[in-house]
């Protein structure tokens, strides 16, 4: 046991004492309850509720990590407790702990959202239920943490992605607006240039510039060199008298004949307000703003360019560069490359950003889809860390404890057979148990034979454990090759069959994997149950336990897939994961056939063994404990002897080829090489030898594999010792196929 793993089963949340809240009407069966707690290695504080006002008060102040209730209770019901608690504290494990529950009932009530049963004359379980139900609440608190996590990453991405978006229509608004005055100069320039007396051409492009300022009068003098003055050459937003009254003026005189003289720029706002002698012949036109500039061509003076507004009291300084622009460098072609250049710069800048930017959020995008993928693959390996301690540790212990046990039968007294037997009984359970938590963990069978193969065990399992008929169907040469993606589609398919067990309320479903294009895949998961809005399922946000829809579909996305979700109330449900495949291997049909031969056919009973000689038996097994305990339970026969031991597969050939024993006890998982690789080098080396298969695993796949290899029998190390001694005498039942025996895959 870890550290970690008895802080869950010792205390609650925030490091509290572990609260443990038992609804029950019977003083003594909640006394016993507690005592079989406290034998299981539970330190807790309890409270005894068994009325519910009592265990409503006692959600809200007592605060409890774990409730056991009765189902029957005077005027009140588990159903109704279960109800309170999904409502009242939805986090806190929900365990029956009661005299008699049907089996469809039980199911009923894990639907309805308890977490496990127990029966009272069955309370041995008890300590390994609460423990269990512990360890899941804390996983799934701390699924949901990582989910919120990369929720909020991606929320933080949406946002830099929106501000991102604002800045680049600004810049696009700029920019728009800097081509609009850009085009209106080059427009002028280009008449300029093109025009053999540009004077003809002022007045339409003075108008255009006007209009583009929202100005309402403009005036252009020429220098009059013979005259000495200044003579009107264009204007508009005056009457002609009014025009004819200013056609000459003099240097010094108005705005515009200031500057002439003193060859600057000179604006005038807010002329009403303030009184200016130079400023009142404008005023008289009813301009507020006013802004002249002389037109200079290499120094020397050639007139001036002046634009008014009547509805603006000041100038922006964009209108007053492109005023000077356009009076002072619109003839001029380096002032038109200029412009260009500039315009040339700023669009270049503005492609960078965007680049740099688009890059950034290209990079931020790939670290998400990092994360998601590693965040898949640490989850699968904390899995398979624990699996292999319950399947390389803890079961191989319970074996040789059971064998151990079973080599004291004989001396057993018959006042002490009763608590024996329960020992060995206890033994068995426990097996089974570590055997289907390590299942549920990681089952051996994704990594060992792929994808297609550990749906098929999946299939079966939710049909063992849940009732839940599947339906699968798979195309023939699908492989996927990145671990990632493989982990996150096995573990999305379990989720959505949970769902299935949980809220269609019905016991079928189909599943179907196919190729959809040459580099992706599709699985559907169907069923014709309740249904659903899935509009309200996203917009609402997603509530539900275990692997979750919403994390389902981000890290899909994120790993360059898609969750598609058909649903009406009423009308069943269809999920469609969508994912990269990878590349695509055919499938070897002649072994695939072997394979299905091995599933169907029971092998017949082996050669019987002479009679007046003793077998040589050679055990091979990587656990120190398994051999010692396998080699105490077969000394004890006469007619058996063990010849050598082996701890891993290239020994126990070397061995085999040196010893020639008669039967060989193969283990099937073992470092370097294992059991089925070995076997196969030993019968088609020594087919005379009967090997015989034995692992934790009653897994139909990988009994095929070893009848393939050349095995004569495949056994659980869990099974009984009548059956071992009769495979190794061949003088037992034939041995059969795991799917014959009707017995569960995965673990």
């Amino acid at each position: 046991m870890t550290f970690s793993q008895g802080f869950v089963m010792q205390y609650g949340q925030h490091g509290k004492l572990l609260r443990v809240l038992i609804l029950e009407d019977v003083p003594t069966d909640a006394e016993l309850v507690e005592q079989k707690l406290r034998i299981g290695g539970i330190q807790f504080e309890s409270r005894r509720v068994d009325h519910p006002d009592a265990y409503l008060e006692a959600l809200g102040s007592f605060l409890p990590d774990i409730i056991l209730c009765d189902y029957s209770l005077p005027g009140f019901d588990g159903e109704s407790a279960l109800a309170l608690a999904r409502e009242k504290a939805p986090h806190v494990p929900f365990v029956f702990v009661t005299g008699a529950l049907g089996e469809d009932h039980a199911v009923d009530l894990l639907k309805d959202g308890a977490t496990d049963f127990v029966l009272k004359d069955r309370l041995t379980r008890l300590p390994l239920c609460v423990k269990r139900a512990l360890k899941e609440a804390e996983e799934k608190r701390r699924r949901q943490d990582a989910e919120e996590k990369l929720r909020c990453a991606h929320a933080g991405l949406e946002r830099e992605v929106e501000e991102r978006t604002r800045e680049l229509k600004h810049s696009v608004e700029a920019l728009r607006t800097s081509e609009e005055r850009f085009r209106l100069l080059s427009g002028t320039a280009g008449c300029l240039l093109a025009a053999q007396d540009p004077q003809v051409i002022v007045n339409d492009l003075c108008r255009q510039v006007m209009q583009h300022l929202d100005c309402h009068a403009f005036f252009n003098f020429l220098v009059d060199d013979q005259a000495g003055r200044l003579r009107l050459n264009a204007w508009a937003g005056i009457s002609e008298e009014d025009a004819r009254k200013i056609e000459w003026l003099d240097y010094g005189v108005a705005v515009c004949g200031c500057v002439a003289r003193d060859g600057k720029r000179l604006v005038a706002e807010e002329i009403g307000s303030c009184p200016d002698p130079r400023t009142e012949l404008i005023q008289s036109y009813g301009i507020a703003a006013y802004a002249c500039h002389p037109l200079m061509v290499q120094d020397r003076l050639t007139g001036t360019l002046s634009f008014g507004t009547r509805t603006r009291s000041r100038f922006s300084p964009d209108d007053l560069a492109l005023m000077k622009t356009v009076t002072d460098q619109v003839a001029a072609a380096m002032e038109r490359m200029r412009l260009i250049q500039e315009l040339r710069k700023s669009r270049d800048e503005l492609e960078k950003r965007v680049q740099e930017r688009t890059a950034e959020l290209r990079r931020r995008a790939e670290q998400l889809s990092m994360l998601a993928s590693e965040l898949t693959l640490t989850e699968e390996r904390e899995r398979r860390r624990l699996a292999e301690i319950l399947h390389d540790h803890l079961q191989q212990l319970l074996v040789a404890a059971k064998l151990n046990l079973e080599c004291l039968t004989p001396h057993v007294a018959d006042d002490q057979r009763q608590t024996f037997d329960n020992v060995g009984n206890l033994l068995i359970e426990s097996i089974k148990t570590s055997r289907s938590l390590t299942a549920e963990l990681s089952p051996p069978i994704l990594y060992q034979r792929g994808l297609a193969a550990a749906l098929e065990w999946l299939a079966r399992w939710m049909h063992e454990k849940y009732e839940l008929q599947v339906t699968l169907q798979v195309e023939p040469g699908i492989v996927v090759d990145q671990e990632d993606i493989m982990v996150l589609l096995f573990q999305s398919v379990r989720e959505l069959l949970f769902n299935v067990v949980k809220h269609a309320r019905v016991n079928s479903a189909e599943v179907r994997l196919f190729r959809e294009e040459p580099e992706h895949l599709r699985i559907v998961v169907s069923d014709q149950g309740a249904g659903f809005d899935p509009r309200a399922m996203w917009e609402g946000g997603e509530q539900t336990c275990g692997f979750g829809m919403f994390s389902i579909r981000e890290r899909l996305e994120l790993l360059g897939g898609r969750l598609e979700v058909e649903s009406a109330p009423g009308r069943g449900a269809a999920f469609t994961l969508v994912a990269p495949l990878g590349k695509v291997e055919p499938e070897n049909e002649a072994a695939q056939g072997t394979i299905n031969k091995c599933a169907q056919t029971t092998l017949p009973s082996a050669c019987p063994v002479k009679t007046k000689e003793r077998i040589r038996l050679m055990l091979v097994d990587d656990h120190i404990v398994m051999r010692q305990g396998l080699s105490m339970m077969l000394s004890i026969h006469p007619d058996i002897e063990i010849v050598a031991e082996a701890a891993e597969g290239q020994t126990a050939i070397h061995l085999a080829r040196k010893l020639n024993p008669d039967v060989i006890l193969m283990d099937i998982n073992m470092p370097t090489m294992d059991g089925i690789e070995a076997t196969r080098i030993i019968h088609a080396e020594m087919p005379h030898i009967r090997i015989i298969g034995l692992s934790m695993f009653e897994d139909s796949d990988i009994a095929s594999a070893v009848f393939k290899a050349g095995a004569a029998a495949y056994l659980s190390k869990a099974g009984s010792t009548d059956g071992l001694l009769g495979a190794i005498r061949g003088t037992g039942q034939a041995v059969q196929h795991p799917e014959e025996r009707g017995v569960g895959g995965g673990s």
